[in-house]
């Protein structure tokens, strides 16, 4: 996942500018964040231009040449937002793409040398002087720094929601430390990760109990503590054991309480 600040206010090198609120069209963003892309340095629109009038075999080379310019895709719920020193864009690159290999072994080490350059159209009406008040937005391309008409653009990978609570985390420990004081991680961040961890936990489960010798184990711990007496031989509370020793989900941890319930053997120990 990458984060891309797309567009700023500045001045680019051809002495254009775009303003932010150019992109605020409720009807370009859905445009955008359904059918927009990310390319590479603009190369479909070269291959575009060489695909009109050839046909047959030299077409075919070049529609697969396009497909492999294409990098990657906006993420729907943040394909376009605005921030206080850009337009930026949210979205995921195709990790098997040759380009992106390049550009992620770039962004993995560090290097800030990939920049950002969009491609649309615009109507007369729309330019003002040298200063765009609206365009429709076709595509996002990534490119070296030194080769994007807007020098102010970048490219970042995108920190997930458990990367800022971690941080978040780790900061406010040592702020306690040292006697500083700071508040924890905000209600949405916090929120946020809670959602994920449970995704992931309930994910990992689901594997767990797709191995049969884990099936058998808890099972097993689930009759025994039925037969000691520690856990009643009621649904609830087998469900309610269930989620807090394992991790369950509460859908799955009725599911497997129903087939204990109903192949268990609760004789005696």
């Amino acid at each position: 996942k990458v984060l891309i600040r797309a567009s700023t206010e500045g001045e680019d090198r051809h002495g254009e500018r775009v303003l932010k609120s150019a992109f605020a069209d409720p009807d370009m963003q859905r445009s955008f964040s359904r059918e927009g892309y990310y390319d590479y340095n603009h190369i479909t629109d070269i291959l575009d231009k060489q695909m009109k009038g050839v046909s047959g075999t030299e077409l075919v080379e070049l529609q697969k040449a396009k497909a492999r310019a294409i990098i990657g895709y906006p993420d729907p719920d943040k394909s376009l937002f605005v921030g206080d020193d850009g337009v930026y864009s949210q979205g995921y690159l195709f990790a098997d793409n040759e380009y992106v290999q390049e550009i992620r072994k770039g962004l993995e080490s560090g290097w800030s040398g990939w920049g950002a350059s969009i491609s649309g159209f615009a109507s007369p009406a729309d330019l003002e002087g040298n200063t765009f008040k609206k365009i429709g937005l076709k595509k996002i391309a990534i490119a070296p720094l030194q080769e994007v008409i807007n020098p102010d653009t970048s490219v970042q990978l995108a920190k997930s929601k458990l990367v800022q609570v971690i941080k978040a985390g780790e900061d406010y420990y040592t702020e306690e430390q040292t006697g500083a004081t700071d508040t924890l991680p905000d209600t949405e961040i916090r929120d946020q990760i809670i959602q994920d961890l449970q995704m992931q936990v309930g994910r990992l489960t689901r594997l767990v109990l797709s191995q049969p010798s884990m099936q058998e184990a808890i099972a097993r711990e689930v009759v025994d503590a039925i037969k000691c007496g520690t856990l009643p031989l009621q649904p609830d509370p087998i469900v309610s054991f269930l989620t807090d020793s394992f991790g369950f989900d509460t859908d799955l941890a009725k599911q497997v309480a129903n087939g204990v319930l109903l192949t268990g053997n609760f004789g005696a120990a």
